[in-house]
């Protein structure tokens, strides 16, 4: 079993927004890990350890993007018309790591 010192939705509601398993999934390592996949191949995965996230954006199978941040508070989905995204809230800190998943992947990382 994965326990996670931070909230974040649960396996149904990454499944409800389109979500996978990636290939990264491993309940015995502690990592709960989805993907998710784009018409024209890239594709995003969010894994969840521990006290940490880590985020890739992968295109034609090199990994364009890799962000990893301890110290989560909690992550949530959010909206904004279109897009879809899934905030990460960071402990002691306000911040603005949003990882944007629709329409396409993107990532934003401000520590304000």
């Amino acid at each position: 079993m994965v326990i996670l010192t931070y909230d974040a939705p649960n396996e149904l509601d990454f499944f409800e927004k389109e979500f996978g398993l990636s290939k990264y999934h491993d309940h015995d390592e502690g990592i709960i890990s989805y993907i998710y996949l784009y018409e024209n191949g890239k594709s995003l995965i969010l894994s969840l350890e521990h006290s940490s996230v880590n985020v890739k954006i992968v295109e034609a199978e090199k990994t364009i993007l890799s962000l990893s941040q301890e110290d989560i508070e909690r992550i949530c989905f959010q909206a904004w018309n279109s897009e879809q995204v899934i905030r990460v809230y960071l402990k002691g800190l306000r911040n603005n790591f949003l990882i944007y998943y629709k329409p396409d992947a993107r990532v934003i990382f401000d520590e304000s």
